[in-house]
């Protein structure tokens, strides 16, 4: 009996998980938004950081780096620049060019710096929603909307993994 009420709970479960992933499938293939990540998904504990350690900045001249020379020159003036992103890390944003915007990370722990991407920033002129970057300290999520000249606008979810950046959805925003 108690064989029976263990298999019971566990084709019940088979079919939740099968008709939630058929539901899934079928909101996308209609091109319904399956719901975008949030903040809080990704939230990480906070933690004081008495002393920054010091920028190790990347020389610009090294190609491996994934840093260029204007990037370089703005993390010389990064050490007071304040935790925003993924409890212990500065997310250091610089121009790199008309409508371009770029980062890379800090981890104020260490001082190694991470590149991050640079994403265009030509925005239709009718366009009136988010622009640039959205992320919390609280949360390992940075979300970018983007869009470059005539092309619509946008939005990437990414997910930091303490090395490096995943994509978890980019969603159509404007035409």
């Amino acid at each position: 009996m108690l064989f029976l009420r263990h298999a019971v709970k566990w084709l019940m479960r088979c079919v939740t998980v099968v008709l939630i992933t058929c539901f899934s499938l079928a909101a996308v293939a209609n091109g319904v938004d399956v719901v975008s990540p949030l903040f809080k998904s990704y939230s990480v504990p906070l933690r004081k950081i008495i002393k920054f350690a010091p920028t190790k900045i990347p020389s610009s001249d090294d190609p491996n780096s994934g840093i260029n020379w204007k990037q370089e020159e703005y993390l010389r003036y990064s050490s007071k620049a304040p935790l925003n992103f993924s409890d212990k890390y500065t997310l250091f944003k610089t121009g790199c060019g008309t409508d371009c915007l770029e980062f890379c990370l800090i981890d104020r722990t260490t001082g190694v710096v991470y590149p991050g991407m640079s994403f265009n920033q030509l925005f239709p002129p009718d366009y009136k929603g988010h622009k640039g970057f959205k992320f919390h300290r609280s949360s390992r999520l940075l979300v970018v909307y983007h869009a470059g000249l005539g092309e619509p606008v946008f939005v990437d979810y990414y997910v930091w993994d303490g090395v490096k950046f995943i994509l978890l959805k980019t969603e159509k925003i404007h035409e």
